[in-house]
């Protein structure tokens, strides 16, 4: 006769994220970081590279299309605190995680995708005597009262109430068949050897720290968008007026991106090649 007594304490879990940690904490020491390892707060890992401290938080998913995750006050809380040395890494691996993808963003990246919902209120319900855990007593956590809830929801109400227009307002330039793009907003890229590069089109700030990083360099790192490198010697035949790529230096450089993906690029060969460098919007 089958029990009814289901028992599930063996049952491996799919989402722990043990090895992921482990995973890019190996990567960290690859890039040339002192040390790395896995802590409990403010974030997933802590590293420290010619005596400065990063955190990196890590997101792991199993899914190839689209990944909705969450991060914790704690983490956003480091993250503003020194947004320079923190980074929230998504891992994407599979159901044997026989391989890590690293995608990586910055504070200010992560904070364009995400949204605060209403808070949440925790519970435990002990399904063997059927009956909620009291925690009443508890030494950590912030237990529910009426006091606490009202307070709770008029700081969510309040938030609100603050205006979501974006600080820098953003021309929307007009394409044929009533489509609509934000125009290109310049940004500043700061090495930590002192150069400043801050022209007036992203595309040539992104052109030009490129060449700073070293075009052959960029090209051996292999980062590779619609079948070719990022910086290749190889051109993209154009489709009508498409303008795929900039011939620079005798290189052929994929620059028909967007803002977002200019800045993920350079924050992801800066880490290839141990360069420090800080990137912020005009």
């Amino acid at each position: 006769m089958m029990s009814n007594n289901l028992n599930f304490t063996n049952m491996a879990n799919k989402k722990s994220d043990v090895k992921a940690k482990k995973a890019f904490c190996d990567e960290l020491i690859k890039r040339g970081y002192d040390t790395a390892k896995v802590v409990s707060s403010p974030a997933d890992i802590c590293a420290t590279k010619d005596g400065v401290k990063w955190y990196f938080e890590i997101k792991m998913t199993r899914r190839n299309d689209v990944y909705f995750g969450a991060a914790t006050e704690t983490e956003w809380a480091q993250a503003f605190d020194d947004p320079k040395h923190f980074r929230f890494v998504v891992v994407q691996t599979d159901e044997n995680e026989t391989f890590h993808r690293f995608i990586e963003f910055t504070p200010e990246e992560f904070m364009r995708g995400s949204t605060i919902p209403p808070f949440k209120i925790y519970f435990n319900v002990d399904m063997a005597l059927e009956q909620l855990k009291d925690k009443t007593n508890a030494e950590k956590a912030t237990v529910l009262t009426k006091e606490r809830f009202e307070r709770l929801h008029e700081a969510y109400k309040s938030l609100k109430d603050i205006s979501e227009t974006p600080d820098v307002y953003r021309e929307p330039r007009k394409f044929k068949g009533g489509y609509t793009k934000d125009a290109s907003i310049p940004f500043v890229v700061r090495f930590s050897d002192g150069t400043m590069i801050a022209e007036k089109k992203a595309v040539k700030t992104f052109i030009l720290s490129l060449q700073k990083f070293g075009l052959r360099k960029v090209q051996e790192i292999g980062i590779i968008i619609k079948g070719y490198n990022l910086v290749s010697d190889e051109e993209r035949p154009r489709k009508g007026a498409n303008k795929w790529q900039d011939f620079v230096a005798g290189k052929y450089i994929y620059t028909k991106l967007s803002n977002e993906q200019k800045k993920s690029y350079l924050y992801q060969i800066a880490q290839k090649l141990n360069v420090t460098i800080f990137i912020e919007e005009i």
